[in-house]
């Protein structure tokens, strides 16, 4: 479901203060972040922003054809890792030391 209009677009404080700080030092150093659901807002045209996506830190740079997106396109998606078997021990084995 999409964001009503009334309510206007999110971005989050913490950010946002972040973001105003960068702007008004003129500072170039890239600003770290968790939230994802943030919207980018013009404010944020010409900044680096090092955005966590569950397991590091991705290097974003924002153009002006980002603006009014939730996130950014182009970071992948947190991807689970699944545990694979240990192929030493056979199935036959594992049952014997249990039974025991």
């Amino acid at each position: 479901m999409a964001r009503s209009l009334k309510k206007g677009f999110f971005v989050d404080p913490k950010l946002m203060d972040k973001v105003s700080a960068c702007v008004q030092s003129g500072d170039k150093r890239p600003i770290q972040t968790w939230s994802r659901r943030s919207t980018i807002t013009p404010d944020f045209i010409g900044l680096n922003f090092n955005v966590h996506n569950g397991k590091s830190f991705l290097p974003v740079y924002v153009t002006e054809n980002w603006v009014s997106l939730l996130r950014p396109v182009r970071l992948k998606p947190i991807t689970r890792i699944r545990e694979k078997p240990d192929e030493s021990t056979s199935f036959s084995e594992e049952c014997s030391y249990f039974a025991a």
